[in-house]
């Protein structure tokens, strides 16, 4: 942008010396098209900032109508939920363990592709402690080792008997300390049989995606 200034600044001075009448038309020329090229980006920017909202205020509704469904569905003690790619965050699934709290039929839960994040480890473990969960997708929601840490130390030290059979904490960049935590959750939990922790394909979906 600098050497564009410069090569103008060099033309308008060769201009000056022989035309003043030309040099004024290339100075209008010149200023049309930085006011041009300034209101074009001020218009993209715009609509960008409006398609951000209206991205943001569809997710949020959507949300919104999962958790309402869940809480509709609650007399009905389904068998099965899942909230897959739904953009859920820790707040939404406090909501969702409210909602599915006293559901003796309750089995199998997919929460994964959510950015719940590792502070969402304790509600996840208290809906595997107050149900009789035999299935738990974690899948890409962004636990991490802490997270891990969090939802085995809590599962092992709540004194209830859990019934889980299947985990799959596969996308959540689990270490060597995240895999030491599943193996004593595993030593305390007879039932769990199957834990998952990669995937077969090197694919990352975007996690909270609403495609």
């Amino acid at each position: 942008m600098k050497r564009r200034n410069t090569i103008a600044y060099n033309v308008i001075t060769k201009l000056r010396g022989t035309d003043s009448k030309r040099s004024r038309l290339f100075l209008a020329r010149l200023k049309h098209k930085r006011t041009k090229f300034r209101w074009h980006w001020i218009v993209l920017l715009s609509r960008h900032r409006h398609v951000l909202h209206a991205r943001r205020d569809y997710i949020v509704q959507r949300r919104r109508r999962v958790i309402d469904a869940i809480r509709m569905n609650r007399h009905n003690q389904p068998q099965e939920i899942s909230v897959s790619s739904k953009a859920l965050t820790e707040e939404d699934l406090v909501e969702i363990a409210a909602a599915v709290q006293g559901n003796d039929f309750l089995k199998k839960i997919d929460l994964s592709k959510n950015p719940l994040g590792p502070s969402s480890a304790y509600v996840i473990a208290q809906i595997v402690i107050n149900s009789d969960l035999l299935e738990l997708n974690l899948d890409w929601t962004d636990l991490g080792d802490e997270g891990i840490d969090h939802l085995c130390s809590a599962l092992r030290n709540s004194g209830h008997r859990l019934f889980l059979k299947k985990l799959s904490v596969a996308g959540n960049r689990i270490t060597d300390r995240g895999a030491r935590s599943l193996l004593s959750l595993i030593k305390s939990t007879p039932s769990l049989v199957e834990v998952r922790i990669d995937t077969k394909s090197m694919f990352q979906p975007c996690v909270g995606s609403t495609v």
